[in-house]
């Protein structure tokens, strides 16, 4: 029973990712939270395990919350990010720490709140780039009941690009980091080298795996650019030594990654409750380096991670959103069918890893 359920769920999961429709759906969610009905509706934070599976099971109920039954209503956010935003680490309140109100400009307070709602991919595309939206659709179709709209890949990816807008301090830390790095901030390669707490098979995925498709899609970018930019995120210390290692050996090729934080041989829920530990200081600074590597994998034309990782999916879903995202390769990619639909419940684009040396261009190392 439960194959067929999950051979049914693949079939319909198959259509391809439509992003005139995405945008339309951003278009119309950056209207609505503007200028939309009376009634808010408050959405609490913090259902999940880790962060990346905290702010998606958010961006679903921020979608079920819009949309009720064909009624359309503004929603707000409530609540915290468990120990991750607790925050007196800046003083504001949860949301609003990390990331631009959800409301009108009018409730924002800041000079520049009107332009980062009315263009929410600014953040996603190089400068230069228009990230302006269609025109609002008023007769959008909100006869769906909830469980369809959030089935669309479209409407989730659209949800996600408005609600995780970085606010001016977490867009002033990527700008720190873009900075003493000497890039612009979109990798070639974003590679997010988790060592699998989340299935068992994805347990066994070792940081050679990342490393070596990461080498071949280097390997196959340097035939058209000079030195490719690989962006590096990684939970293990040991993985950014071998990472180090493994850069150094190849000089086509120039590798970004920031040092890997004190709390990040703690996975998912044990992270949540180890870090009640922590000073509020350390969890912001924690959380900062977290949510500036997010911006650079979401960023990236290339994302290389687990499938079953929550935050490669919402950089995999904000990617196809902004237009940036041309490949996501899963190095677990047997667990492709089995991830956790009902947070999604549609395919991201998931392909397996090519080694191929005429796909690569070259001996991959």
């Amino acid at each position: 029973m439960r194959e067929g359920l999950w051979s049914a769920w693949c079939a319909v999961a198959a259509a391809a990712y439509d992003i005139t429709t995405a945008r339309g759906a951003l278009s119309w969610i950056t209207h609505h939270q503007r200028n939309g009905s009376l009634n808010v509706v408050q959405v609490a934070m913090g259902r999940g395990g880790g962060l990346g599976s905290m702010l998606q099971v958010f961006s679903k109920q921020i979608v079920t919350g819009m949309i009720v039954k064909g009624h359309s209503q503004r929603v707000n956010a409530t609540g915290h990010f468990r120990w991750y935003t607790d925050n007196s680490g800046c003083g504001n309140s949860s949301f609003e720490c990390w990331f631009e109100p959800l409301l009108s400009p009018e409730i924002a307070g800041t000079d520049d709140a009107s332009l980062k709602m009315d263009l929410p991919l600014d953040m996603w595309l190089p400068l230069g780039t228009n990230a302006s939206l269609p025109p609002f659709i008023a007769n959008m179709d909100l006869s769906l009941e909830p469980t369809a709209v959030t089935a669309s890949f479209e409407w989730f990816s659209a949800a996600q690009a408005f609600t995780f807008r970085p606010n001016t301090a977490l867009r002033a830390a990527v700008r720190r980091i873009e900075a003493a790095f000497g890039f612009d901030g979109f990798p070639d390669i974003g590679v997010h080298i988790r060592r699998g707490d989340k299935g068992p098979k994805s347990r066994t995925v070792s940081t050679n795996d990342f490393l070596h498709a990461a080498a071949c899609e280097s390997d196959r970018i340097f035939a058209r650019k000079k030195l490719p930019i690989v962006f590096v995120m990684t939970d293990s210390p040991e993985a950014a030594r071998q990472t180090r290692a493994w850069a150094a050996k190849r000089p086509h090729m120039r590798l970004v990654m920031q040092m890997p934080k004190a709390t990040w041989h703690v996975h998912g829920q044990a992270l949540a409750i180890a870090g009640r530990s922590f000073s509020h200081e350390v969890r912001h600074n924690e959380t900062e380096g977290l949510l500036v590597d997010l911006v650079f994998l979401a960023r990236s034309t290339i994302i290389i991670s687990l499938c079953t990782s929550q935050l490669a999916r919402l950089a995999n879903s904000i990617g196809h959103i902004a237009g940036r995202l041309e490949t996501a390769v899963a190095i677990d990619s047997k667990e492709i069918p089995a991830r956790d639909p009902w947070k999604y419940g549609t395919d991201e684009g998931w392909q397996q890893p090519n080694a191929d040396p005429a796909y690569c261009g070259g001996q991959t190392t």
